[in-house]
């Protein structure tokens, strides 16, 4: 029956969000905004590897079918493909002040940048092209490709580097 009165503190920790689709979403379709909505993830090892921002993910399209709630990786959507199979496409090739262009049949789906084969209609030669818009592509050089081969390697070799140093101490002046 006696009153007392007592100061309890805590530490409150929210538990992160991120974005997931609301409702079970078909493969190829395009995320809308409204399509996606906010979860708590009460594990981190849901963590791992999601889309943490509703940014990354509007008007990408999916790869696979989604599942209401679930965590979104990057390899569950992808750009909308700007060339797809089958379709016949513009390929430019440049060198110099000089462009060529020719008409070929894509071998593949591709968004801008993503690489893909195609086939040119008068020599069935086929070609690697970089999608560069709707219907339209550029012939990749062996040089490009060399060119990012390299990068890839240095970028690789950089991290193994880094990883494989002691951590340094501070050192003093003395």
């Amino acid at each position: 029956g006696n009153d007392r009165q007592f100061a309890i503190r805590c530490i409150v920790n929210p538990l992160p969000q991120i974005p997931v689709v609301r409702f079970n979403i078909a493969k190829g379709q395009v995320l809308k905004e409204e399509d996606l909505t906010w979860q708590q993830i009460e594990k981190p090892a849901d963590l791992e590897g999601a889309i943490t921002q509703p940014q990354g993910l509007i008007g990408q399209e999916t790869r696979r079918s989604l599942r209401a709630g679930k965590p979104i990786t990057p390899q569950d959507i992808r750009g909308v493909p700007m060339i797809r199979s089958g379709e016949l496409i513009t390929i430019y090739s440049q060198v110099g002040g000089i462009v060529a262009q020719m008409t070929a049949k894509a071998a593949g789906d591709g968004s801008y940048g993503e690489l893909i084969q195609a086939q040119s209609i008068g020599s069935r030669d086929r070609l690697v092209v970089r999608v560069a818009g709707y219907h339209k592509a550029y012939v990749v050089t062996s040089e490009d490709v060399i060119r990012r081969e390299q990068q890839a390697q240095a970028r690789l070799h950089d991290e193994e580097a880094a990883e494989s140093q002691p951590q340094s101490q501070p050192q003093s002046d003395y």
